[in-house]
């Protein structure tokens, strides 16, 4: 404290530190200097898990939390804290690590097929199931995730035709051809037919939102020349 400090604004406050154990008044002194690192160092000190627990994560110490805490019988309560708060900031992959890490399987499992997409390859390590693998093929269907989808019929459903024809929807052709059944040729150029049709129809698309957006801009030059009184019938200027 410096001298020049009114004592009655510091005296209470050194009162109070003289009351209390070595480590307390440790981390009373650096928690007032906002030294939160340190201060927490010194509040692991009195085993007090609720409030170092409730420190830890009003200033974000997680990191600090886990070095101090590695090998502690209290290192699983760190953890277990640490993954909730990944968990509700909707942070799924590194809360389903930190379950993982705590011991925590259906969490740690939870946690890897709420990501978007889901970290199946995580997730599959923890428990497997037969509907589970079928939900999860039909959600990355849903979001056009054709390559993972493919590899997944492959080699936990067995199903080489539906992972042929998610690798031909993917445009891996290399890998469609390599894994395409014997007696699926037919199938196989069903697939290529379909996927040039495909190809075809979203060029059209863009060829029509191209010529939709070029004649919206010779409207809006013809405007423009006229505004300024430069405009010639049937000649258009574009500028840089």
């Amino acid at each position: 404290m410096r001298s020049s400090q009114d004592p009655r604004e510091y005296l209470p406050f050194l009162s109070h530190l003289q009351s209390l154990d070595t480590y307390r008044c440790r981390f009373e002194i650096d928690d007032h200097l906002k030294r939160y690192q340190s201060a927490f160092h010194h509040l692991a000190e009195t085993g007090d898990m609720p409030q170092i627990l409730s420190y830890m994560m009003k200033h974000k110490l997680f990191s600090t939390a886990c070095s101090v805490f590695a090998g502690h019988s209290a290192y699983k309560d760190v953890l277990l804290t640490y993954g909730a708060y990944l968990y509700e900031s909707y942070d799924f992959n590194e809360a389903g690590f930190v379950f993982y890490r705590a011991g925590e399987m259906e969490q740690a499992f939870e946690s890897f097929m709420k990501c978007d997409p889901p970290a199946w390859r995580d997730a599959f390590k923890i428990k497997i199931d037969e509907e589970m693998v079928e939900d999860t093929v039909q959600e990355l269907d849903s979001k056009r995730i054709f390559d993972d989808a493919a590899i997944i019929c492959r080699d936990y459903l067995k199903d080489d035709t539906r992972s042929t024809q998610y690798w031909c929807r993917a445009g891996q052709w290399a890998e469609a051809i390599r894994v395409c059944p014997l007696d699926k040729e037919d199938m196989m150029r069903d697939c290529l037919i379909q996927s040039a049709a495909a190809i075809a129809d979203h060029l059209d698309e863009i060829m029509f939102k191209y010529n939709k957006q070029i004649a919206r801009l010779r409207i809006v030059k013809d405007e423009k020349m006229a505004r300024l009184g430069k405009h010639t019938k049937g000649q258009y200027y574009f500028w840089h």
